[in-house]
C-alpha cells in the first residue's frame, strides 16, 4: 500500500473527465473542485480517507462518485454537496445537480 499526497496542481487539469484512486490516497485537495468537468470520481479502497472537501460541490458535471471500502460515508459529505446527492447506497453516489447547474458539461 503506497499513499501519496495529490498535489493540488491537479486543478489544473479542468478538462479531466474521470479520476480513480484506488488504494492510494488519505485526503483529496481542495482543488479538486477546479476540475469542472469531471464526470467520474471513483476513490475506492483508501482506508484513510475519512472526508471530501468542501469545494466538491464545484463539480457541476459530476455524474457519481465511487466510496466502496473508504471510510466516507453520506454522514462525511460536506452539507451543501448531500443535497445533490442520491444517498440510498453507503458506498456509490449518483449526482444529480440541476440541468441549470450543470451549465456546459462535457457530457
Amino acid at each position: 500500500k503506497v499513499i501519496f499526497d495529490i498535489p493540488d496542481s491537479i486543478g489544473r487539469l479542468v478538462n479531466l473527465q474521470t479520476v480513480v484512486f484506488n488504494n492510494c490516497i488519505n485526503k483529496l485537495p481542495e482543488t479538486i473542485g477546479n476540475i469542472t468537468n469531471l464526470q467520474f470520481l471513483t476513490i475506492t479502497n483508501n482506508e484513510e480517507l475519512t472526508t471530501l472537501p468542501d469545494s466538491i460541490v464545484n463539480l457541476k458535471c459530476l455524474v457519481f462518485i465511487s466510496a466502496e471500502n473508504s471510510p466516507i460515508d453520506v454522514d462525511t459529505l460536506p452539507e451543501e454537496f448531500k443535497r445533490y446527492v442520491d444517498t440510498v447506497s453507503e458506498s456509490f453516489w449518483p449526482v444529480d445537480y440541476p440541468d441549470e447547474m450543470r451549465g456546459e458539461c462535457l457530457i
